[in-house]
């Protein structure tokens, strides 16, 4: 809903759902929520029960930029540990202030490269808090040792997660974004979906391992509808 108000223009968004307001609700009005969810597209289910309708196409990233793989990349061994023979793999954090119904998700990846062409192998896409976090960046340092490179994005808790880890876990890297926008970072690396570089994985393998199970879908809906609404940036 948008209400004029003298020279200005304000937005209001009402998300009915409880993934919107951050409420956990009656148990099995949230079940229903989810049954809902599960039979509406990405993008109808943004748009209608989240009040954050995208571009169909993308703003910044277009849709048919994306390109998939169906295959897995990666092989897991009998301590449970994910591996990716032949690519280099790197972690990528940004994390959030605090957990509330009103701060951002914090975003935890892991990519593989090789060549010129770079696969996202998993996502974590949630809200937590510091300790959570933390906790977070070693559940997935664990489960992915190949990736010796963790950057982590130094603002909101991004600096006290650095502090408390460092001489934990090897290999993490600070990312200062400076006086750069997430838009106009996220136009700077738009060439790189264009030309075809950036695979993302099929639904199918997205969800083959428990561990590492991950809403490709959601992922794309987020990065089509930014740069657009004020959707989060999905990395």
């Amino acid at each position: 809903m948008v209400r004029p108000h003298g020279p200005t223009t304000h937005r209001f968004r009402f998300p009915p759902s409880k993934e919107g307001t951050g409420d956990q609700g009656d148990p099995a009005a949230a079940e229903q929520w989810e049954a809902t969810k599960a039979a509406t597209s990405p993008r109808f289910w943004s748009a209608l029960y989240q009040g954050r309708p995208s571009p169909e196409t993308g703003a910044i990233w277009l849709k048919e930029w994306w390109r998939r793989y169906d295959v897995p990349l990666w092989s897991q061994r009998e301590d449970g540990t994910f591996w990716l023979d032949g690519y280099d793999v790197t972690q990528s954090w940004d994390c959030a202030f605090r957990d509330t119904k009103s701060s951002d998700y914090v975003v935890g990846q892991v990519w593989a490269k090789r060549g010129a062409d770079s696969y996202l192998v998993y996502e974590l896409w949630r809200r937590l808090s510091f300790t959570q976090t933390v906790d977070a960046v070693r559940r997935v340092s664990r489960l992915f040792p190949q990736s010796r490179r963790k950057i982590i994005e130094g603002k909101a808790n991004g600096d006290a997660v650095i502090d408390s880890l460092r001489h934990e876990i090897a290999g993490i890297v600070v990312f200062e974004p400076g006086r750069d926008s997430k838009e106009g970072r996220a136009t700077a690396v738009s060439p790189y979906l264009r030309a075809g570089n950036v695979h993302l994985p099929t639904t199918r393998v997205a969800s083959m391992a428990p561990e590492i199970s991950f809403d490709v879908e959601a992922f794309i809906l987020e990065a089509t509808a930014f740069g657009h609404g004020g959707a989060c940036q999905p990395w």
